[in-house]
């Protein structure tokens, strides 16, 4: 997946709520069809090798 847009139109901060460095206010995330809004900190730690982000 790739995210593109403008200069402060979010594409940061969205990558932070997808690796849960941020908290979302509303909605789910989903990862791999799994929802990892609300998973604990210890299965989200397993997951965070899979999930790569480049700025």
């Amino acid at each position: 997946m790739g995210l593109v847009g403008e200069s402060g139109c979010g594409k940061s901060t969205a990558a932070r709520v997808i690796l849960q460095l941020l908290k979302a206010t509303s909605g789910k995330v989903y990862f791999k069809e799994q929802e990892i809004t609300s998973i604990s900190s210890e299965d989200l730690r397993k997951r965070r090798p899979q999930m790569q982000m480049i700025f």
